[in-house]
């Protein structure tokens, strides 16, 4: 019994530890993008290197600027295939790091021992069972597994604007403010207007150098009530998404200042005859007996 037990666990074994991963060339894409580029497609290749078929259960996306597919749902043993990830640039800038999910499952056989009566004339009560022989009796589905694929996006940011936010606290000085625009691209880009969604600030724009660098003053007329803006910035770049461009300022609360936790607590004073007081107020609130 231990035998037969022994050779059904082996056969087992055999088959879980041939589950295999797909095998990609690489994991990772990076590409740097064209300013006037509107999406991107990375393709990462893969071949099955397992003994049995492989289907495909999922891919998915951390955002919804990127999507992602498989040229097929199925791939057999030495196959190969693709995974084609589509990125939707917009309006994104600088580095973009997205990473796709290819969740897969492999299918393969059952290996069951062949068991045979024993001869009538052996003495041997061990001598029915023989070695296992490949008997395929349905596919059995392996747990999913999971690849995580990455892609890196390098977006030039042509116009830039420093700082992209522009702060001031409730109730402090409404001073003037200025933000930098640099212009980085081959042909000069210049600003047409400047446009701020909120009628409480005043805007100058000031050329420094003629399609290259900018300074916008911004003024606040008054401090006094929290509030959220936005500047929108039009240029007259050939490049659609780039001619308009937004910063952003706020009239805020000022921040508290909390205590460190380590901070040792305020010392209390004691009056003199402060305790004298306390005992007599006590005795006297006593009932008489």
């Amino acid at each position: 019994m231990k035998r037969t037990l022994f050779l059904i666990s082996c056969g087992f074994l055999n088959v879980t530890s041939a589950w295999a991963d797909l095998d990609f060339k690489t994991k990772r894409v990076t590409y740097e993008a064209k300013p006037e580029e509107r999406q991107f497609e990375a393709v990462f290749s893969f071949k099955n290197t397992g003994k049995h078929p492989i289907g495909i259960t999922k891919v998915d996306s951390n955002c919804g600027c990127i999507s992602a597919k498989t040229d097929k749902e199925r791939y057999e043993k030495g196959e190969s295939g693709k995974v084609t990830a589509t990125f939707k640039i917009g309006s994104a800038e600088g580095v973009q790091t997205k990473s796709i999910s290819l969740i897969y499952k492999q299918d393969q056989p059952i290996v069951k021992p062949k068991i045979v009566a024993p001869p009538a004339d052996s003495s041997d009560l061990l001598a029915f069972i023989e070695q296992p022989k490949p008997e395929p009796v349905h596919p059995v589905v392996s747990p999913p597994k999971t690849d995580r694929l990455t892609v890196e996006l390098k977006v030039p940011t042509i116009v830039q604007i420093d700082p992209k936010i522009t702060k001031w606290d409730v109730g402090s000085e409404a001073e003037t403010k200025t933000i930098q625009i640099t212009i980085d691209h081959e042909e000069p880009i210049k600003i047409k207007a400047v446009r701020s969604s909120r009628d409480n600030i005043r805007i100058e724009t000031k050329e420094i150098e003629a399609g290259k660098r900018y300074e916008i003053s911004i003024t606040p007329q008054t401090t006094e009530k929290v509030q959220l803006g936005m500047l929108t910035i039009e240029t007259d770049c050939q490049i659609k998404k780039h001619r308009k461009k937004l910063a952003f300022f706020s009239i805020q609360r000022p921040e508290t200042k909390k205590a460190p936790l380590d901070a040792a607590p305020a010392a209390v004073q004691v009056l003199p005859g402060a305790i004298e007081n306390s005992q007599s107020t006590a005795e006297a609130d006593q009932p008489s007996l």
